[in-house]
């Protein structure tokens, strides 16, 4: 067995060669750490330590260690359902925010969908609550021409 010992103080190495003499003599990660602890008082190692040392003298294969990949980032959404469920998703390009004009692309998007799956589907009624992009006279207009009715939002 191959044990990195290169940056074990004198300290270190003796408790390590404890842990692997208890170990052999069948004596828990626990009682090793509490008996460290007695004798080597703060310089003794962690239990943590104690405990990994442990599972290497014992030959077990040491825990798999995950490494943790970067994540993608925020990414902004704009969902428009009805009462059955999820109608359309509309994804914004990373690192922007919504406004009255990607708010109104979502719309059109929301019309060619609707033309296309839903062709019987007749009167709109949004129901938004009272963000900027949504109460913007751009988007307020817009939804005038299409004839779509919004819902007021409660105070």
């Amino acid at each position: 067995m191959k044990l990195n010992m290169a940056a074990c103080t004198d300290d270190g190495f003796k408790q390590k060669a404890v842990i692997e003499f208890l170990t052999i003599e069948g004596v828990g990660a626990k009682e090793i750490s509490v008996s460290l602890r007695n004798v080597y008082k703060k310089s003794a190692l962690s239990y943590a330590s104690v405990r990994r040392w442990v599972v290497q003298f014992k030959g077990s294969p040491s825990p798999n260690k995950f490494t943790l990949s970067p994540s993608v980032g925020k990414v902004m959404i704009t969902i428009l359902w009805n009462f059955q469920g999820v109608f359309l998703l509309v994804f914004l390009p990373k690192g922007e925010t919504i406004n009255s004009a990607r708010y109104q692309e979502a719309l059109k998007k929301l019309t060619r969908f609707s033309r296309r799956k839903r062709p019987d589907l007749q009167d709109v009624i949004l129901h938004h609550d009272n963000a900027r992009p949504h109460s913007a006279q751009a988007t307020t207009a817009a939804n005038a021409a299409k004839g779509w009715s919004v819902l007021p939002h409660p105070a």
